[in-house]
């Protein structure tokens, strides 16, 4: 947990030193965790349905998730790429802005 939250506060410092906008660094951050909870909660459904409805989990060919090594590295991975993501997609927003300081929500969209 305390490596989650160390992660998190060096992301937040690298977009306020690559940014210099508070904005970015939370839309960042919540992008982040929702990508990570919502992977998570997939993983705890799956085990819920082979936990308590057996026969629902075998008629949608849904097998018991054990968090491991290679499901952690999958995490990290997740991590990595939502990351990434999300900085290029904000480059692009500052440097759409640039030319518009008004940002509309056309703007993102494009």
């Amino acid at each position: 947990m305390y490596a989650v939250l160390a992660s998190w506060g060096a992301i937040l410092l690298y977009l306020w030193f690559r940014f210099g906008n508070w904005t970015f660094r939370a839309a960042a951050v919540l992008c982040l965790v929702h990508d990570l909870c919502f992977t998570l909660g997939a993983i705890a459904f799956c085990h819920y349905l082979v936990a308590y409805t057996p026969w629902l989990a075998t008629f949608l060919r849904v097998e018991d998730f054990k968090i491991d090594l290679p499901a952690v590295a999958a995490l990290l991975t997740l991590v990595g790429y939502s990351v990434s993501d999300t900085i290029v997609v904000f480059d692009r927003i500052k440097e759409v802005r640039g030319k518009n300081p008004l940002l509309t929500p056309q703007m993102i969209n494009d």
